[in-house]
Formats: C-alpha cells, structure tokens, sequence
C-alpha cells in the first residue's frame, strides 16, 4: 500500500463527485449555474433575487442573468415584491420542482452506493472526521 498524500485521496473525491454532477446536469440539459440555481431554491420556498444572489455567490447582476435564463425555461417564476417595486421575489415552478427532485434522487443514489458498505456506527464517525477535515480548511 503506498502511502497516498490525504489531499489526493480528497482530491480524487472531489472530481468524482464533479463528474458524477456533470453526468446529471447533462442528463437533464442543465449548465452549472442552472443547476446550482435550482439547488439554492428550496421547494415551496420564496425568496428575493438578492438572496438568490447571495445563495449562489454572486454579483446581483450575474444573479439576474442566471434567473433569467431558469424563468426562460420556466423552471423558476419571478413577480414583484409587494412592499418595494425595484425587488423581484423567486420561486420554483411545478417543471422546477420536478427536475429539482430528479436532481435529488440522484444525489441520493449516489449517496446510497457510497455509504452502502459503512455500517451506521461507522458512516457518523467517517462524516463526523470529514466534517472535521472541511472546517480546516
């Protein structure tokens, strides 16, 4: 057994999880920042463009173009604020919501091959130690 560096062995993880993201992205003729977009929007939840923007790490602007690219594919509807005229509130629509949860069934089948061979005991350890790794970075 050689001994691998702790950061390659993450590393390779993170591109595997990447790909496996780019397999499901393509499936459903997403790009990355629909995909995220949709992520960042919780099902039945309303929020304004601004905290999309912010959900997604973004200039409000780039934000606005990325919400108008999920209202043109009707995935995400946009109307104004009732208390300020300049705010727009988003949610997602019912072909949203939809490909939102095909997202998430695939990332819980992913999730279910990865953890199939980890007992509960061991799986919380293994997330407890990860969790431990990610706040030092």
């Amino acid at each position: 057994m050689t001994d691998e560096k702790l950061i390659v062995i993450l590393g390779e993880i993170g591109k595997g999880i990447l790909a496996r993201e780019h397999k499901i992205r393509k499936k459903l003729g997403l790009s990355e920042a629909d995909y995220r977009g949709i992520l960042c929007i919780g099902k039945e939840e309303k929020i304004t463009c601004q905290e999309f923007s912010k959900r997604m790490e973004l200039s409000v602007s780039r934000g606005s173009r990325v919400i108008d690219r999920l209202c043109e594919k009707i995935y995400i509807e946009r109307v104004d604020c009732d208390s300020d005229r300049r705010c727009k509130n988003i949610w997602l629509t019912k072909e949203g919501t939809t490909v939102r949860q095909k997202i998430a069934e695939e990332i819980q089948n992913l999730e279910d091959v990865l953890t199939a061979v980890y007992p509960d005991a061991k799986l919380m350890l293994l997330k407890s130690d990860l969790k431990r790794l990610a706040r030092k970075l």
